[in-house]
């Protein structure tokens, strides 16, 4: 065997490994430059949230209820509860119905006897009375109410009363008197 010639193939293979090393070692510095893929790179894209509009009543299943517990007398009769009263947008609409519907009043029932009543919600900015299911729901704004936390931090900022007029209360026999009133609020 000739080992000039295998001598010389040997360098020109060696010659090739080296050109081809050179050959990346140019292509990294080509693309560095920020012609194609570089070491470094920037870019931007968009970011879309939405927060749709969020309200919330705590506290009227742990109230208890309301409790009206008297007899005949010159005064109206009445209880209340303290709830808290969340909504995210500057105005709300309430409405309240009864589960009796005997008639378009609000009524509490012994099973023979309705008692009427009506409901007043103050929510330290808004006050509004609804006597009945016939009531047009009612709008208000929030300058007091919950904003930013649906539990009022654990406190309230609504008062729900209910009152029986006096002649109304009289006017029925002694017995018990229930009702179930459904509270809707929503955001506006």
């Amino acid at each position: 065997m000739n080992t000039k010639l295998l001598k010389k193939a040997i360098i020109i293979s060696a010659l090739g490994l080296v050109s081809s090393q050179v050959y990346a070692a140019n292509t990294d510095a080509a693309l560095a430059t920020g012609s194609g893929a570089t070491a470094t790179s920037t870019g931007n894209f968009d970011v879309n949230i939405t927060k749709g509009d969020a309200v919330a009543i705590t506290g009227l299943a742990s109230s208890g209820g309301v409790t009206i517990d008297g007899s005949n007398g010159v005064d109206d009769q009445t209880g209340s509860i303290d709830v808290c009263t969340f909504v995210t947008t500057a105005t709300y609409q309430l409405e309240i119905n009864s589960t009796e519907t005997g008639t378009s009043a609000f009524d509490a029932t012994d099973g023979t006897n309705l008692m009427p009543f009506y409901v007043e919600w103050a929510d330290g900015t808004n006050t509004w009375t609804f006597s009945g299911n016939g009531d047009a729901a009612q709008t208000g704004a929030t300058t007091t109410v919950s904003t930013d936390d649906p539990n009022c931090a654990g406190g309230t900022n609504t008062t729900i009363t209910v009152t029986v007029a006096s002649a109304d209360f009289n006017a029925q026999p002694a017995g018990t008197y229930t009702d179930t009133l459904a509270v809707i609020i929503a955001a506006q």
